[in-house]
């Protein structure tokens, strides 16, 4: 669908994260005029051709027409069943971590590990509990895993999950060995489009 420029000109207060987006566009005092706003939404892994070009990721695309630019917002939506999510890691210490998933109700809440990825010699058993959004139920798994070692590589798979994964335990307190900490943030982009919430 298309509307007029006025519309959509609150927008234009966004054109810092615009050019973020699209870097070959930088708007002007003299030509800051949208004409036409479309819409289009796709599924994950899908890709929409937007002014000639393919795209996959959710955001706002411009075209630029001289004087005027064309605007085309795309939403990814998320798919329709949750499937199964890669665990995650918690609250790590020298000799314990959390391990959390998410995956279709019904599975047991363990866990395999070892120091050795062909050997997974060790179980542990934690908790699920039946969760719901808007478009699926799954269970939310977590389980502790203790009396591990300090400074020590594990490997582990997660019930209904033949994938090895792996860890690392915390060093004990006092140790002066270098450390290095990755810090990330849940951007949302997978579930929406940021854009359309400004």
């Amino acid at each position: 669908m298309k509307h007029s420029y006025l519309t959509f000109l609150g927008i234009l207060s966004c054109s810092s994260l615009w050019a973020q987006q699209e870097p070959s566009f930088n708007f002007t005092e003299n030509k800051q005029i949208i004409t036409t706003f479309s819409d289009a939404k796709i599924s994950l892994g899908e890709k929409k051709v937007i002014f000639g070009q393919e795209q996959s990721m959710p955001g706002i695309y411009l075209k630029d027409n001289g004087q005027t630019y064309e605007a085309f917002r795309l939403t990814v939506e998320p798919p329709q069943t949750l499937g199964r999510w890669k665990p995650y890691l918690q609250i790590p210490t020298a000799s314990s971590i959390l391990i959390n998933w998410k995956a279709s109700a019904g599975e047991d809440a363990k866990v395999r590990y070892g120091t050795v990825a062909t050997q997974l010699n060790l179980e542990s058993t934690g908790q699920s509990e039946e969760l719901a959004d808007d478009s699926d139920v799954f269970s939310y798994y977590s389980v502790k895993l203790k009396d591990l070692k300090a400074d020590t590589k594990y490997y582990y798979t997660i019930a209904g999950d033949q994938t090895v994964y792996s860890f690392r335990t915390q060093p004990t307190i006092g140790n002066k060995r270098h450390y290095r900490v990755l810090m990330l943030g849940d951007h949302q982009l997978i579930n929406r489009s940021g854009y359309e919430w400004l």
